[in-house]
């Protein structure tokens, strides 16, 4: 299995936390297509909830793994790993229904599990799970067996997924907002946003803002694809979208050093930034041509 400490929605300013720190640094005002790791460390998950702007609740310790590591997204998500030698579990929370498992392995076995009252999707081969991903409320989660390949059977899996959020654990809210208009995400966000009313098929626009910090359009078409249109204050990588793809390019766009990903020639996402802002196409429901990827970003600012 692929290394995991890559997946995400998204979204992230320089942290001011004293029990968080950022995996590195950019310089102020350079224009790179090379963006850094959107993840910052968090000594406690206290610290990691005031980053990502709700709470996790997990166990401190899991089947032996006694080392743990807390990371967090800003307004985004929170992972903790647990450590055994070379063995890793992966527990994640995020923001929002979408697929947040950082894991596209292809598995033999895929099961859909009732636990509770929670509807859990189990991926694995030879009976072993590698992979479990559910949505609760306003939230996805996903917890994944790490690098190994020895996956857990899914007595073990299910004892880990009852183990996190439990009923009484309190929700910060949610801190996107709905907008009706960019005018109201521009007041909320405090900047501009210049985006087309329409992209192609996507017909139906979906805007949503977090105060002093983030502008996104969501284009959904009728058979609910999604595009994603994002910008951000800040200078790390704001996709969202940690994958591994297998090709990755930079190409210019007027005078932007945009950095594109996907496969067998589509573009899956695109991130680039200004020196002072962070912008982000994520189109992997729908992968695009270069060009038309390139046209697209033309027309934002």
């Amino acid at each position: 299995m692929k290394k995991l400490i890559a997946m995400i929605l998204t979204v992230l300013t320089v942290c001011s936390l004293a029990a968080c720190g950022n995996k590195s640094g950019n310089k102020a005002g350079t224009i790179s297509a090379e963006l850094p790791s959107p993840f910052v460390d968090c000594d406690t998950l206290d610290a990691a909830a005031k980053l990502a702007g709700f709470e996790l609740a997990v166990p401190e310790t899991v089947d032996g793994y006694k080392d743990r590591m807390i990371e967090a997204i800003k307004n985004k998500l929170i992972q903790v790993i647990y450590k055994n030698g070379d063995s890793e579990i992966y527990i994640r929370k995020g923001i929002g229904s979408h697929d947040i498992r950082g894991d596209y392995s292809k598995y033999d076995e895929t099961n859909s599990v009732a636990i509770g009252d929670l509807q859990v999707t189990f991926k694995g081969s030879n009976g072993k799970v590698h992979v479990a991903t559910w949505t609760n409320g306003d939230y996805s989660y996903a917890v994944l067996t790490g690098t190994d390949g020895a996956g857990l059977d899914k007595t073990a899996m299910t004892d880990i997924i009852n183990s996190v959020d439990s009923e009484d654990s309190t929700q910060m809210p949610n801190p996107f907002v709905d907008c009706d208009t960019l005018d109201d995400a521009v007041k909320l966000a405090g900047f501009e946003f210049v985006v087309t009313e329409t992209v192609d098929r996507y017909a139906d626009r979906t805007i949503e803002a977090i105060e002093n910090d983030l502008i996104q359009a969501i284009y959904t078409s009728g058979d609910n694809t999604q595009l994603m249109l994002r910008k951000v204050i800040g200078t790390d990588d704001v996709s969202g979208d940690y994958n591994t793809y297998g090709e990755t390019n930079t190409v210019t766009v007027g005078n932007l050093q945009v950095t594109m990903k996907g496969d067998n020639g589509m573009i899956s996402v695109a991130i680039w930034t200004d020196g002072k802002y962070s912008y982000a196409v994520e189109t992997q429901d729908a992968p695009m041509t270069s060009e038309a990827v390139s046209q697209l970003i033309a027309g934002i600012r």
